[in-house]
């Protein structure tokens, strides 16, 4: 009987690591870093910040500002 709760255990866990990845493949869960040039810093990035976290609440987003475009070509 302990095997079969043990093999049961296992299963679950398969399954739940299977759906994870489902969620991360479509863009539902995972981490996201944005970079920014300065001037979307004050403009663009607090609405953007805000839609996306309120869409997309089991992403972890953080946000670069103050970054040239060849800084944000490279990271």
């Amino acid at each position: 009987m302990a095997f079969l709760q043990r093999a049961r255990e296992v299963l679950a866990a398969v399954d739940a690591a299977s759906a994870e990845a489902q969620r991360i493949g479509a863009g539902l869960e995972g981490r996201l870093v944005v970079g920014c040039v300065g001037s979307a810093t004050y403009s663009l990035l607090p609405s953007l910040a805000r839609a996306l976290r309120e869409e997309l609440p089991a992403v972890d987003f953080s946000f670069r500002g103050e970054m040239l475009v060849p800084g944000q070509a490279t990271a």
